[in-house]
């Protein structure tokens, strides 16, 4: 077949057979678009859909009660049943996310189309130049797109442009029927104003930009449907005119910026950008959600502080918009008055939802309880009262005055619960469970006020992940107790449990028969949770850090933690060993011990048993006994240093940390001549990721790393000492992933030659480097050039860049 790379003639009769009974002409184009996405690059459902829909390939059928929205939806489906789009990705709800073309599939939409598309890049160019409806410009084209385009295609036939790099505002000036335009990620700082002529514009993808403001001409796009600003930081408001892009459906904005007010006349809008109240004439206000009644999917509303009244807040009609699906209310102002806990609890009573609601996340709110509706978890709805049974996700942060939890346990489908920074909690109690009857007695299930569906057999039947986090209050979290009926189980589905920043915390529940995670940070006591149920048959990952009165781990762990494959624990100062039956934990592949573990001075002789041991991390814990078992031995005061051979025997071994178990420069058992052997490492061919930790004063990296040519993933931690990494580095040819962290007085990476020809690094990590990071600064800092062509940089935990 012409331009298709088949892999074989069957698969090109079956998917031309495939291709043919598609059961209409619309529906063959659409398949034909999908050709905008690039071989291997996953498909957004939802952008798809929109694309179509700013093409004019989604009719409204007469009679039909069907949206274009909805039809697009259905030939989406007819694709995926035909198999020429496969399933890639599913959102928390369970629908469809991205999905995928096989490359057979995506070489047989580039024959169907082949002269309606130009993909302008190396070696390409149109069949019949007169024909070209779509346009995609590589970024490999960045120096040849000019003026000299233009006389390849007739550009006012052009009905879409997907450019990776500048185009000539005479260009687009000319592509006057344009409908689909993206320019993300190509470094606009500004909009042509030429944009605003392109009045049959129906879809605008303007993401990932340094744009600071948008031109008012772009208001006059009377036509546009979609319009996308994802990512675009510096962007601090929308236009005054917005109002007039009446016909506008999408709004996809990812941050809080100041929207204008009018908004209420954009009365088809169904996605809504955030939306931040304010104080300021000018700019949006509540009542003017009301208008917006065809409002889907996310809504996001911040400042709420300065609303005034339960009133205020009705106007926006939240309870009346079915087609909500995910609602955020957040209070961001923390210094507020006496008064305003009365206010906030006025007004998020204001906010009642519709029964349809997936997602709920109330942060910031300063009122002193929770209005009944999320007490009880019940609304009203046409005068009925309704309960909230659709919620799969429910998130509390930051209500620093609210000392009782809603009732959230008899929720059929809820399966994320995150409780996060409530302060004047100081015991979860019965009511997070059920409600009472007013007499401390638990009403069952048929006259809890809840509705029939779902699972009733359980309380907490579908949770699936709990996280406590930073309630430096609360002491007690009790089991569930006086069930109706008697035998009611209570988290039989949590897989994942996090307790973290909880130090007065030694009261917790232990029945969760399905935990396959748990991660307890900052508490005060794991003793009754760990030691007295028992029941770890099913757990796969255990993380501890700063549990101060950790002692020991509970006896015969290897025998009750069967299927365990993660073991992390770093700050329990008061823990003196390890269970000595580790080595019957034969599904472990990572086990990491580190930081201030002072008390522990010595590690079991079976661990060389751990035959899936595939990450092993020991370092920092001072008094551990390096000469015996320890997988990393010095010897001291002789500047030797050994790998012990209990690990040289640890077949699956792909990530390991090696460091100086806390010697710096205050510890004068390291000599300055002392100098780390990693080579015996090398004998391990499995490693593929390394981390070098904690020899602060070294001024240079172990020259053996340059064998480690098989490398992935390097982080180097705490070489204070160092002042630049080593041009040899780049001889780490396989390497994708370079962390530096802690390292104060480095300046230099090496040149930009070196880290040119480092052709599978992507991700560059530095943290807690000062000079570094100064140097690294985008665009400016004199080491900018050399790792400007990254794709993704993060310094001190902040991307300063992302083009994956």
């Amino acid at each position: 077949m012409e331009g298709c790379r088949l892999m074989g003639i069957g698969s090109c009769h079956i998917y031309l057979l495939s291709f043919h009974h598609l059961s209409s002409p619309t529906l063959k184009q659409c398949f034909a678009y999908c050709f905008i996405y690039e071989k291997g690059l996953e498909i957004s459902k939802q952008e798809l859909i929109k694309m179509w829909m700013a093409q004019g390939l989604l009719f409204l059928v007469e009679g039909s009660n069907l949206k274009m929205e909805e039809i697009g939806e259905n030939y989406f489906n007819s694709l995926l049943n035909h198999s020429f789009l496969q399933l890639q990705e599913q959102d928390r709800f369970g629908d469809i996310y991205t999905c995928k073309m096989h490359d057979l599939v995506h070489d047989l939409a580039r024959f169907v189309c082949r002269r309606d598309w130009l993909i302008y890049e190396t070696g390409g160019s149109p069949d019949e130049s007169s024909s070209i409806s779509h346009l995609v410009i590589r970024p490999d084209m960045a120096d040849q797109v000019s003026t000299s385009l233009m006389v390849k295609i007739m550009l006012n036939r052009l009905r879409t442009i997907q450019s990776y790099v500048h185009i000539p505002n005479d260009l687009l000036k000319q592509a006057r029927y344009v409908r689909v335009l993206e320019l993300s990620a190509i470094g606009l700082s500004n909009m042509p104003d030429v944009i605003g002529e392109l009045i049959h514009l129906r879809y605008l993808d303007l993401s990932a930009n340094p744009l600071k403001e948008l031109p008012e001409s772009i208001t006059t796009l009377y036509n546009l449907l979609t319009l996308r600003l994802i990512g675009c930081d510096q962007l601090d408001g929308l236009p005054m005119g917005l109002s007039k892009l009446v016909n506008l459906k999408h709004l996809h904005v990812d941050k809080f910026m100041k929207v204008p007010a009018g908004i209420e006349r954009l009365t088809c809008l169904q996605t809504l950008p955030w939306l931040e109240l304010s104080a300021s004439d000018g700019e949006w206000k509540l009542h003017e959600l009301g208008c917006l009644r065809v409002v889907k999917g996310w809504l996001e509303i911040g400042g709420l502080e300065h609303a005034k009244c339960k009133e205020e807040a009705q106007k926006a009609e939240i309870g009346a918009k079915p087609g909500i699906s995910a609602l955020h209310l957040a209070w961001f102002s923390l210094g507020r008055d006496e008064d305003s806990n009365i206010v906030d609890a006025e007004v998020l009573d204001g906010f009642q939802p519709h029964p349809n609601l997936q997602w709920l996340h109330v942060a910031g709110f300063n009122g002193d309880s929770f209005p009944s509706w999320l007490t009880s978890m019940t609304v009203v709805n046409n005068d009925n009262l309704a309960s909230l049974d659709n919620l799969v996700v429910v998130k509390l942060r930051n209500c620093r005055r609210s000392s009782h939890l809603p009732t959230l346990g008899q929720l059929p489908v809820l399966k994320t619960l995150v409780i996060d920074g409530m302060k004047a909690v100081r015991q979860i109690g019965r009511e997070l469970y059920t409600q009472s009857d007013g007499n401390g007695v638990q009403p069952d299930s048929s006259s809890s006020g809840m509705t029939s569906t779902g699972n009733r057999n359980a309380l907490f039947p579908a949770l699936t992940t709990l996280e406590i986090k930073n309630c430096p209050n609360l002491a007690e979290w009790l089991q569930p107790e006086s069930t109706n009926p008697p035998d009611l189980e209570s988290f039989p589905c949590l897989e994942k449990l996090l307790i973290v920043g909880c130090p007065l915390l030694t009261i917790t529940p232990t029945g969760f028969p399905s935990l396959r995670h748990l991660e307890l940070k900052q508490i005060k006591s794991a003793q009754r949770l760990l030691h007295e149920y028992g029941k770890w048959s099913k757990l796969t990952s255990l993380i501890l850090e700063d549990v101060k009165e950790l002692t020991h781990l509970p006896n015969e762990f290897g025998e009750q933690f069967t299927s365990l494959e993660t073991l992390e624990i770093q700050g329990c100062d008061n823990l003196a060993c390890l269970p000595e039956d580790l080595g019957k934990l034969t599904s472990l592949q990572k086990l990491e011990k580190s930081v201030a573990c002072v008390e522990l001075t010595e590690t079991p002789a079976e661990l060389d048993a751990c035959t899936s041991l595939e990450v092993l991390r020991i370092f920092g814990c001072r008094n551990l006994d390096l000469k015996r078992r320890v997988e990393e031995e010095r010897v001291s005061g002789s500047g030797e240093y050994r790998i012990a051979e209990s690990v040289l025997r640890l077949p699956r071994v792909r990530g390991y940390a090696v460091g100086g178990n806390g010697i710096n420069e205050e510890n004068e058992e390291q000599p300055d001549h002392f100098v780390p052997d990693i080579s015996p490492l090398l004998t391990m061919k499995s490693i593929r990721e390394l981390s070098l930790v904690g020899w602060r004063k070294l001024k240079s990296l172990p020259d053996q790393l340059r064998r480690f040519t098989a490398l992935e993933v390097l982080g180097i931690n705490g070489f204070d000492g160092l002042e630049e990494i080593p041009e040899w580095i780049g001889e780490l040819s396989s390497l994708c992933w370079l962390g530096i962290y802690d390292c104060r007085n480095l300046r230099h990476l090496p040149s930009r030659t070196v880290m040119l020809g480092m052709k599978k690094l992507e991700v560059i990590s530095i943290e807690n480097c000062p000079i570094l990071a100064e140097g690294c600064a985008k665009d400016v800092g004199p080491e900018w050039h050399k790792i400007s062509h990254f794709k993704y940089i993060d310094v001190d935990e902040q991307a300063i860049q992302d083009l994956r």
